[in-house]
């Protein structure tokens, strides 16, 4: 394996990344007027698996603003590409005696395409080396499942729903503890039948859309040996020693959590979750994607970069467009009247920011938080690819800012932004007591 830089210095809740080997780099590219270094793994030609690993840098610079790296701008490479997906519209067969109300176009296709995924992340889980990714993981297969449910039109699991819509921060419960039962929740014995599930309803698969990471050969080999290494340095960077850490899904045995309930407090349990998740998904995404080494990893974690950038964004800025969105951090902060809102303001009125995320979100609501049901799954996988991956790395970076700004305006918002991933450094820490946390399996 070749060597890997120094992790850089600070913890995640700062928004500072830690520097993977992104030894050799690919010749900068010009993708719709950004210039682009994309980093690449090390691979060894005589033998497929992965030798390295390569990411994109992020600091924070003397100001504390959040720099990403580009990454890359290229779409992620679609399994599809260039061939047509089967276009004729089917009706779901529920067996519960309940009426299909619409044409679902490319009905198998999109339920192969939600099954393959979740079956994906299902493997993804069984490399996982602490229950804290495999939930980071397990929430995604939660995702689809829900909206295969919404595909076939049989709805089955209503918990999983609600804990589906409390980590989501575009649509929320009013029971506050629904999030905070999560981790306790999503367990193997939940999450296999819905991948089950998926499988047997899945009746007549569309070969096109099957992943070749799960279908034997090189690319299953790639999993297993190259998915893990990304892991480790996640953990490395984000997991490793004792920290406070408050999101939804991160219980950990050396991890300090605390739970508070109110609007303040919750903004933050929803932004610093999805954080931590679009962290983990670019981690695997830019390493993933070079030189097709694992073209279903790296499509399937360009979508969950894209949820949960726009997560991110509808944490601190309410959208106003969906009745079910509670206040994000710049109601909070207007409504309470604490700290300077003025960042937060001036990102809501930006004419980039709100192109940007308009730009995500439309793929966002068409094939990960749900699934267009009117859309062939050729247009929708060519919208996937169309979306340059600096859209949802910008979004990331222009919505980071303003809250880190707003943050250093009040002390209990700066306590709340800085709890999200804080490394203790005192050496005299020597453990953390406390009841142990669930276990995934």
């Amino acid at each position: 394996m070749q060597g890997m830089s120094d992790c850089a210095q600070g913890g995640a809740a700062a928004g500072k990344h830690a520097a993977i080997d992104e030894r050799p780099r690919l010749a900068a590219e010009e993708e719709r007027g950004h210039a682009v270094a994309e980093p690449a793994p090390v691979v060894d030609q005589a033998d497929p698996p992965v030798q390295g690993r390569g990411s994109r840098a992020a600091y924070r610079n003397e100001t504390g603003a959040r720099s990403i790296g580009t990454g890359s701008n290229r779409p992620a490479r679609c399994l599809n590409q260039g061939r047509a997906v089967i276009p004729e519209g089917r009706h779901a067969n529920t067996g519960n005696g309940m009426t299909m109300t619409a044409v679902i176009t490319d009905f198998e296709a999109k339920k192969t395409f939600l099954w393959q995924g979740s079956a994906l992340y299902a493997e993804m889980i069984k490399l996982a080396p602490n229950d804290v990714i495999r939930r980071y993981l397990a929430f995604r297969i939660v995702v689809n499942a829900m909206a295969f449910e919404d595909i076939v039109q049989v709805r089955q699991e209503p918990r999983m729903r609600r804990i589906r819509d409390a980590l989501l921060a575009h649509k929320q419960e009013a029971d506050f503890f629904v999030g905070h039962s999560a981790a306790g929740e999503i367990t193997d014995a939940k999450i296999a039948p819905l991948v089950a599930r998926m499988a047997a309803e899945t009746t007549s698969p569309d070969p096109r859309l099957l992943l070749p990471e799960l279908s034997g050969g090189v690319s299953s080999h790639n999993l297993g040996v190259l998915v893990p290494l990304v892991f480790d340095r996640y953990v490395e960077d984000f997991l490793s020693g004792y920290r406070l850490i408050n999101n939804y899904l991160c219980v950990a045995g050396n991890a300090v959590h605390e739970i508070t309930k109110g609007e303040l407090p919750g903004a933050f349990y929803r932004y610093h979750s999805s954080k931590a998740l679009y962290d983990l998904s670019e981690y695997l995404f830019n390493n993933c994607l070079v030189n097709s080494v694992l073209p279903g990893v790296a499509m399937h974690a360009k979508l969950d970069m894209l949820m949960h950038a726009q997560n991110m964004v509808d944490s601190v800025i309410m959208d106003t467009r969906n009745p079910h969105s509670i206040n994000g951090l710049l109601e909070v902060m207007v409504s309470e009247g604490i700290g300077d809102p003025s960042s937060l303001q001036a990102l809501k009125a930006d004419a980039t920011f709100n192109a940007t995320y308009r730009r995500v979100r439309h793929v966002r609501n068409k094939l990960i938080g749900h699934m267009d049901g009117r859309a062939t799954m050729e247009d929708l996988i060519k919208k996937l690819d169309a979306l340059q991956t600096s859209d949802h790395c910008d979004l990331v970076n222009m919505v980071d800012q303003p809250v880190f700004n707003a943050a250093r305006s009040d002390q209990a918002i700066w306590i709340r932004y800085k709890s999200g991933n804080q490394k203790f450094t005192d050496p005299n820490i020597v453990g953390l007591a406390g009841p142990p946390p669930p276990s995934y399996y």
